[in-house]
């Protein structure tokens, strides 16, 4: 080849290797689904450099696996509450200290969607390369690795959601009474390319060897609907598995929206059989969809052989009410309760779906988007002990009994069948999660829309448990934190010492982008103060990957990041001072209490200086600083509580040491001595709402006095607001006790609205005032109406731009932001989901056509916002032109040719196949210089329009999250 020409393509190929380079964006977590239970067994084939082949032994072991640690399980424990009760070195005087920060980062191949887990001695982690890897939990030093097959390339779909590859993107489930960690990995079904493959692995944690029996390859036909055919290609594993009684169960959703889907469940045992599939779509109208993603939030069980779990959009249109212990064959857009019979089938026993979810499918608005979450015991009421929340993208938060989850307009009235329907909040792509001690607190990680209506951001929102007059238990939101959640931040972990008061923490993986740059570990105090919640430690950790967890254990914590690393935090040497939190008796106003904080040094420390925040003092007695302490020392520090009002209060006191500050948390109930009801909040302010949209939210009357107090008279707020759940006069309210009441605002008109709900008790009025506003709403129009390019040089490019704008009288955000996958066009920065467009205000989306050949062109990028339009296709075209034909070059400057003219070959670029050397053009053996000339610069134009798909493939072109 002419040196020249070599150069060009060399040149071309380069450019496209090192444009192909950049930042992987994070997984699709799609609506369609499928859920498998590890156990017949498939033969392994092509299932890469995985050590033992499958067994073809069938057989059931129902033995309930032991697991003993929370870390060894996603989110603690099978209800998914999130709360590591069993951590009193994560306390707040320790983690918001000097000593508390980052212990070790260890570099592993691949990127980290599953949550690290902790069991039988070692830190055992998963990467989307298919690595696994066991790490010392102390010091994060590597005890033995292995990969466990080729992972498969993302961008054989030109799906650029999590990029480059996909290995294990679900949390594992580790078994510690055999110290077997379970877990599902994408690669090919032969070689290094075609078709996909899922395989079950299990892996002995003290040597990663495969246990006899696996890898078992996932493949089958639905029970429940023959010809209902796993295409594992198109198959994306998110949510966090579940090992119950001898079978692992592992959801998964569609990839990337690709195809046709359907919800599963495959049943594998332990010992490396099948034995059961299951699909989520079934019946006479199953249609495809009903996927179970769920943000990568882990399968719910409540006892043994039960299953819950939520689902994203299908195609159906439902209007019919159905009883949910009678669930239909289609269950999109349902949190559903499976059982498992003594022979291993399965049946759908329960179900919820929301009434709107019609609309729900229409607007890609999934339920699926969180996973659901069983409360605690001590959140249910007599007469409802067993709780469920589920949260989606609509950011409504529905509380439901476990034993009877609703069904669909099932209600007297045709409405939801729930104990509430709370909210919207804003959008959720994760999971709540559970604080049991002061009270009980619920925490929702809403990542857009915080019910603000100027500022759309994320937020995390604290729920207080409650009950209503009648028993019925409620949630009132209290608080939110003051800075904001972005797209893909994850779902909170609790850690506390049981439920010892003021012991407990929020974590967080926080994101503030969607590419995960620039993401922080946060730790947050469980308990609200004046309605916000305090952020107690913040640390960067490079680039995050979106929704993944935090990991807790023996006083650590752990995350994995998107950029390959696993990052380790805890206490760097010793912390000269322990002291805990302390929560002081209920107090009357004008009165004053007493208590202590003890204060025990584990080396030797001076105490400089005490200082107190909130309605607490230093008492008189207590010795004056500075202090000299030795090792082993402690001193006592009374401190007075004098609350200035009635209800739940907060301080702390500052501890200044020649080694450090240190902060104790401190808490109180400030008492009246004349009969009282106290509400929270005494305000309730809805956001501006669209006409004909219904919201609620609550509040919370508690008696602050010392006796009993009797309801005589109860005035209910006018339209367009309502309240439920108000006590009957005769009521009797005992000292301490609450009710919760519901309010719900139904704008009919544009402008703002009053109201007030009093509530007379032993001749004293609670009363709270109501604000909302109506709007006509946002709405999304796309200019122009289609993108059309015309022709387009092949090996050209040319640079166009659509307008994304908003002409409502209210914020919009981006559901749904699918760019288009053909080769033809490309998008350097995609809008993103989650994106809010002011009213009035306007977005320029930039698009490249590049057409790869002579002909025509055309794809959609799929839109959704939350203004009730539906999903948007918008269309754009390009058709490929030849590339025109090089002037020829006379004059003196013409160089004379030794090719005879009439018998050689000018080889056009959109007819360049594979190179042949050696061959004649026109008698001569090495071509024509101008000819090949063109072909070089073709050819490397081309691989420049190669790096070019590669690096969209690698999500810096076209990142659709989910």
């Amino acid at each position: 080849m002419d040196r020249g020409v070599q150069s060009l393509f060399s040149l071309g190929t380069s450019l496209a290797k090192v444009r192909g380079v950049g930042l992987a964006p994070a997984p699709r977590n799609a609506s369609f689904g499928l859920i498998f239970l590890f156990g017949l067994v498939a033969p392994a084939v092509g299932c890469g450099d995985a050590a033992s082949s499958p067994s073809s032994t069938i057989g059931t072991t129902r033995a309930a696996a032991v697991l003993d640690d929370p870390g060894s399980m996603m989110a603690g424990d099978s209800l998914r509450t999130g709360w590591y009760p069993d951590e009193p070195m994560l306390d707040p005087t320790t983690v918001g200290s000097p000593y508390f920060g980052q212990i070790f980062d260890t570099l592993i191949d691949g990127q980290v969607y599953a949550q690290p887990l902790v069991a039988n001695g070692v830190l055992f982690v998963a990467t989307e390369s298919n690595w696994i890897y066991a790490l010392d939990p102390a010091t994060g030093s590597l005890e033995w690795s292995r990969r466990l097959a080729t992972p498969w390339n993302a961008a054989d779909l030109n799906c650029g959601d999590l990029t480059p590859t996909i290995g294990v993107t679900g949390t594992p489930a580790i078994d510690e009474s055999t110290g077997t960690a379970y877990m599902v990995s994408k690669t090919y079904a032969s070689g290094t390319s075609g078709p996909g493959a899922w395989y079950a692995h299990a892996i002995d944690l003290a040597t990663g060897a495969e246990r006899p029996g696996f890898p078992v390859e996932i493949a089958g036909k639905a029970s429940n609907q023959p010809d209902e055919v796993f295409d594992p290609t198109y198959q994306m594993q998110r949510p966090g598995l579940l090992l119950m009684d001898g079978v692992v169960y592992a959801g998964f959703g569609a990839h990337c929206d690709e195809g046709t889907y359907y919800g599963w469940i495959v049943g594998i045992s332990t010992n490396g059989a099948i034995t059961t599939m299951w699909s989520t779509e079934a019946g006479p109208a199953h249609t495809k969809g009903g996927g179970i993603w769920q943000a990568g939030g882990g399968l719910v069980s409540d006892g043994d052989g039960q299953m819950l779990f939520a689902t994203g959009n299908d195609w159906v249109a439902a209007s019919t009410p159905i009883a949910g212990h009678t669930p239909p064959g289609n269950l999109g857009e349902s949190v559903v309760r499976l059982s498992v019979a003594d022979d291993g089938s399965l049946s759908a026993t329960d179900f919820f779906s929301p009434g709107e979810s019609t609309a729900l499918n229409q607007g890609d608005v999934d339920l699926g988007s969180g996973a659901p979450m069983g409360l605690p015991s001590t959140f249910g009421t007599k007469t409802h002990p067993n709780l469920l929340v589920e949260i989606g993208k609509s950011g409504f938060i529905y509380l439901m009994d476990r034993d009877d989850l609703g069904g669909f307009k099932s209600a007297a009235d045709g409405s939801d069948r729930v104990l509430q329907r709370l909210g919207p909040y804003g959008g959720v792509w994760g999971k709540p999660s559970v604080w049991p001690g002061d009270g009980g607190y619920l925490y929702d990680p809403v990542v857009n829309g915080c019910n603000d209506s100027t500022n759309m951001g994320g937020c995390l929102r604290a729920f207080k448990i409650a009950a209503t007059a009648d028993g019925t238990p409620t949630l009132a939101s209290v608080a939110a934190s003051k800075d904001g959640f972005g797209y893909g931040s994850s779902a909170v972990v609790v850690t506390s010492d049981g439920t010892k008061a003021g012991s407990a923490l929020l974590w967080s993986t926080w994101l503030n982008t969607w590419d995960g740059m620039g993401a922080q570990l946060r730790a947050y105090d469980a308990v609200p103060s004046n309605g916000s919640l305090n952020l107690r430690f913040v640390t960067g950790i490079g680039q995050a990957s979106k929704f993944t967890t935090p990991v807790v254990s023996n006083g650590r914590v752990y995350v994995g990041a998107r950029d390959g690393h696993i990052l380790g935090f805890g206490v760097s040497g010793a912390p000269p001072v322990r002291a805990e939190g302390v929560a002081f008796a209920p107090t009357l106003l004008g009165a004053t209490s007493t208590s202590s904080v003890k204060l025990t040094a584990s080396t030797a420390v001076n105490i400089m200086a005490l200082g107190l925040s909130g309605d607490f003092s230093l008492d008189p007695s207590a010795p004056a600083t500075p202090l000299s302490l030795a090792a082993g020392d402690t001193v006592t520090l009374p401190i007075d509580f004098h609350p200035s009002v009635e209800g739940p209060l907060g301080g702390a006191l500052q501890t200044t040491t020649d080694k450090g500050t240190f902060s104790i948390p401190l808490s109180g109930v400030g008492l009246s001595a004349t009969p009282k009801l106290a509400p929270s909040p005494a305000l309730v302010t809805f956001a501006s709402q669209i006409i004909g949209t219904t919201t609620s939210s609550s509040v919370t009357f508690t008696n602050v006095s010392t006796s009993a107090v009797v309801i005589s008279n109860v005035m209910a707020p006018a339209a367009p607001f309502t309240a439920t759940g108000l006590p009957a006069a005769g009521t009797s309210v005992a000292a301490g006790g609450s009710f919760t009441v519901a309010i719900s605002f139904a704008p009919t008109t544009a402008g703002s609205s009053a109201g007030f709900l009093s509530v007379d008790a032993s001749g004293a009025v609670a009363a709270v005032a109501i604000e909302g506003a109506g709007m006509i709403g946002g709405r999304l129009h796309l200019v122009p109406a289609v993108l059309d390019f015309g022709a387009v040089t092949v090996g050209e490019s040319a640079k166009s731009s659509f307008t994304l704008y908003n002409d409502g009288d209210a914020p919009i955000t981006i559901q749904k932001s699918k760019p288009p996958t053909s080769t033809a066009f490309e998008i350097d920065s995609p809008v993103a989901e989650g994106t809010v467009i002011a009213p009035g205000a306007s977005i320029n989306q930039p698009v490249i056509a590049a057409p790869v050949d002579r002909a025509a062109s055309e794809d959609v990028w799929t839109l959704n916002a939350d203004d009730g339009q539906g999903v948007r296709l918008f269309t754009m075209r390009v058709t490929g032109q030849a590339m025109p034909s090089p002037t020829p070059v006379t004059g003196a400057a013409a160089t004379p040719s030794t090719v005879d003219d009439s018998s050689s070959t000018t080889i056009a670029p959109a007819e360049v196949g594979p190179l042949r050397t050696g061959c004649s053009v026109g008698g001569a053996s090495s071509g024509s210089p101008v000819s090949f000339g063109l072909l070089g610069l073709a050819m490397g134009a081309m691989a420049l329009r190669r790096g070019r798909k590669a690096r969209t493939a690698s999500g810096r072109g076209t990142p659709r999250r989910r």
